[in-house]
């Protein structure tokens, strides 16, 4: 069963970016290429799929939710590297530019900033017995789709 996800009519920004694994080490970091999307307020969230034709047929692979509280951070000036951090986790990424990058902080930071008040975060939920990661990203997605919907 495959779930449609339907983009909103304005996207912040999208394209790729490689996520550095959180349980990799500092000397030997390991990552892995995605494809990102971020929406802007009021659902503002960062989506990643493993690529674009995921993001086409709605497999999210991961969010991060995008508040007030959300901080963006760049490892070094002319860096190509940045840092997203959240409540819930941090998530380190890393361009194929430093421009790019600068252009992936700029837009997250000024979506975290955004008019109007913040949605409701996604929820993450613990699997249960019967319960699978793909139903969560499943209902997660859901969720993205039914705000941006409600937000027109």
């Amino acid at each position: 069963k495959l779930l449609l996800l339907v983009l909103p009519p304005k996207l912040a920004m999208q394209g790729h970016l490689e996520k550095v694994h959180a349980k990799s080490h500092a000397f030997t970091p390991s990552s892995a290429k995605r494809y990102f999307f971020l929406t802007p307020q009021p659902s503002a969230t960062l989506l990643y799929f493993r690529s674009e034709a995921d993001c086409r047929v709605g497999k999210v692979r991961g969010f991060v939710n995008i508040g007030a509280d959300c901080r963006v951070e760049t490892d070094v000036s002319g860096s190509r590297s940045f840092v997203v951090h959240t409540p819930e986790r941090q998530l380190r990424l890393i361009a194929e530019s430093p421009s790019e990058a600068q252009r992936w902080v700029t837009a997250i930071s000024a979506v975290a900033r955004g008019s109007g008040p913040p949605a409701p975060p996604l929820q993450r939920q613990r699997p249960g017995r019967r319960d699978t990661w793909r139903q969560m990203r499943e209902a997660a997605a859901e969720e993205v789709v039914s705000r941006a919907a409600t937000a027109r």
